[in-house]
């Protein structure tokens, strides 16, 4: 027969001591972090938000509604003219609120809640496309563009709940 030779696996049990000088180190790298964070947050950010550097929640909502807005397509004219025959305003008044949405742009100041009144008396949202299309009519200019001009984040946020809640015709 011949000899098998065994080896025998030898288990250090004695070399998993922590090294003190990496552990304080750490410790105290995570203690650094999280007061870099809590003044970032609790602190600096407010700042900048507050002196406009940054956006706040309001800001990044208004921007989220705004961008909504353009992909539903109700301030656009293609709305009202894929739906003729459900609008339920006269020309008029279409042509009375594409006006006071225009006149709520100003040279000192604007007046946003005029323009939001005028989207929000049309009563359903193919009256809004309806003024959309007489203002790009009268004014050469589409409607969504022109509000962007001017309108604040929480002007779009007025505009975005009254879209959601108004039913199409």
């Amino acid at each position: 027969m011949a000899e098998q030779s065994q080896r025998s696996i030898v288990i250090d049990t004695e070399s998993g001591k922590k090294n003190p000088k990496i552990v304080k180190t750490l410790v105290i790298g995570g203690v650094i972090v999280l007061i870099l964070v809590i003044n970032y947050f609790g602190v600096i950010k407010p700042i900048l938000n507050a002196i406009g550097l940054t956006k706040d929640k309001e800001d990044r909502q208004g921007d989220r509604d705004k961008n909504k807005l353009s992909r539903s397509q109700v301030l656009s004219p293609d709305f009202y003219r894929n739906n003729r025959s459900k609008i339920s305003i006269s020309s008029q008044k279409a042509f009375e609120s594409a006006t006071k949405i225009y006149n709520a742009k100003g040279i000192l100041w604007d007046d946003e809640s005029s323009a939001v009144g005028g989207i929000i008396g049309a009563g359903s949202l193919v009256n809004v496309s309806y003024i959309s299309d007489r203002f790009n009519t009268i004014y050469g200019q589409s409607l969504q563009s022109y509000l962007s001009s001017f309108l604040e984040n929480e002007n779009w946020s007025q505009i975005d709940d009254y879209i959601r809640k108004t039913k199409n015709f």
